[in-house]
């Protein structure tokens, strides 16, 4: 099996400005963090909508402190239980969260992200690059001496 090679390194933004047509879109970004792609996704674009969820309540009072995005809404909610209608969204992203996600959950929050998406919307799912010598050696079979 051939290990395919990164041969591209650039801001995210340019990825998803690439795949996806953002304007006019409804959009949810689960586990916004200190809502800084959030930021860039809402104002680097046209008619954007963004829900952005976080599911840590220290984060998400701060990001209730944001006043400038007017074309954003901040909920307290982790991608398990996502409070919103069906067929809500055009576009779901998730920017290296989805790995926090308890295990026993990850089944009903992917379950809950085809849920809120319309039914010809996109899930963006990034997740850390997995590779390196640290990697590797976690990566490796545990053998007792």
């Amino acid at each position: 099996m051939e290990v395919s090679k990164i041969t591209r390194t650039c801001p995210e933004k340019e990825i998803y400005n690439e795949l996806l047509k953002l304007d006019g879109k409804h959009i949810l970004e689960l586990g916004c963090g200190a809502a800084e792609l959030t930021r860039t996704i809402a104002t680097e674009g046209f008619n954007r909508h963004v829900t952005a969820a976080e599911v840590d309540e220290i984060q998400h009072n701060k990001n209730l402190l944001i006043t400038d995005l007017d074309n954003v809404t901040f909920q307290l909610a982790g991608a398990e239980s996502i409070p919103a209608s069906d067929n809500t969204f055009d576009v779901v992203f998730m920017f290296k969260s989805l790995h926090h996600v308890p295990v026993e959950l990850m089944v009903q929050a992917l379950e809950e992200i085809q849920r809120v998406l319309k039914p010809d919307g996109l899930a963006y799912i990034s997740e850390p690059i997995f590779a390196g010598d640290f990697n590797e050696l976690l990566g490796s079979p545990y053998k007792p001496m």
